[in-house]
């Protein structure tokens, strides 16, 4: 496996490298450790008076201090993972975070990226912007967006994630081929789990925003067995490499019962099948893993097949 670890060397980037560390599946992957030095800059007055005006300068001294301090960055979170046992090298691009990693994704071939992200949830998370909701967004490959848990912050987290002697895992499952590559990563991760706790939402099927799950399920009572016996089947499945493993069929919105189970079985780690790539995913099926990313109280591993 091929992974792309975007780093800047702070709380949430550390999280990352702890949780890529941690993870049985990663144990012989090749890591990238890409850091992204900005473009130098300078606001200036427009001469008409009408306001700040942005302009990329070239060549500007800071532009090698930015960019020393990228390889810097890249090369010191690169040896903590040797240290680990992984084998790592340092990159560096310079430009827009978000777009340098979505570029090197494409360039590079990667299998997944790995990133961290500040915790934050709800409106200030969507007006930040944040880089983590535009790889999402975007990203053709998996994504494992590295998440503080619930009321720590990423030192606090990364220090909690290191005792962990083993995890508790919520795999989110519906029956597609996204969900089935969720349960395989977490078969992958087996040594390291202690508890598997698999979540199905009903209705199975996509639900509209403003529609009440209650008002689908309550018309099939055949979705409601299914989602049951897919419950229990990925339980059975998983109690072959993973000890203990749990079955929470719940309706709801995807999104809001994987959050609630994972706060129930203090989850270390939420892992998500994403069904097709593009627009239509975004609208109706991204935005599952939007949600989850953004309320879940520990990481979460969105797994494209």
């Amino acid at each position: 496996m091929r992974i792309l670890l975007a780093t800047d060397c702070a709380g949430p980037s550390l999280l990352a490298e702890t949780l890529v560390a941690k993870l049985p599946a990663f144990a012989g992957a090749q890591v990238t450790v890409l850091s992204v030095a900005p473009v130098p800059a300078l606001f200036a007055l427009d001469p008409d008076g009408l306001g700040p005006a942005y302009a990329a300068v070239e060549g500007l001294a800071s532009g090698d201090s930015f960019l020393q301090l990228a390889e810097s960055r890249a090369e010191t979170a690169a040896e903590r993972l040797r240290i680990l046992g992984l084998r790592a090298s340092p990159m560096v691009r310079v430009g827009d975070p978000a777009s340098e990693i979505l570029d090197e994704l494409e360039e590079g071939g990667a299998d997944l990226v790995a990133l961290g992200c500040t915790g934050e949830t709800g409106l200030p998370a969507a007006l930040l912007g944040s880089v983590s909701r535009k790889v999402l967004s975007h990203a053709r490959t998996s994504v494992l967006v590295a998440r503080p848990y619930a009321g720590m912050d990423c030192e606090e987290s990364g220090r909690a994630l290191s005792a962990r002697s083993s995890l508790s895992v919520v795999v989110g499952v519906d029956g597609s081929p996204g969900a089935e590559k969720a349960v395989e990563a977490v078969e992958a991760c087996a040594c390291g789990v202690r508890k598997a706790t698999v979540a199905v939402a009903e209705p199975l099927s996509v639900l509209p925003a403003g529609v009440k799950a209650e008002a689908l399920v309550a018309l099939s009572s055949h979705d409601r067995q299914k989602a049951r016996e897919l419950a229990q089947a990925t339980a059975r499945r998983l109690e072959a490499s993973i000890g203990e493993t749990e079955c929470r069929v719940e309706t709801g919105r995807p999104s809001e019962v994987l959050r609630r189970v994972a706060v129930d079985a203090c989850a270390d780690l939420v892992v998500l099948g994403a069904k097709r790539h593009g627009v239509l995913e975004r609208f109706l099926i991204g935005s599952v893993s939007y949600e989850v990313a953004g309320s879940a109280p520990c990481s979460v591993w969105v797994v494209r097949p």
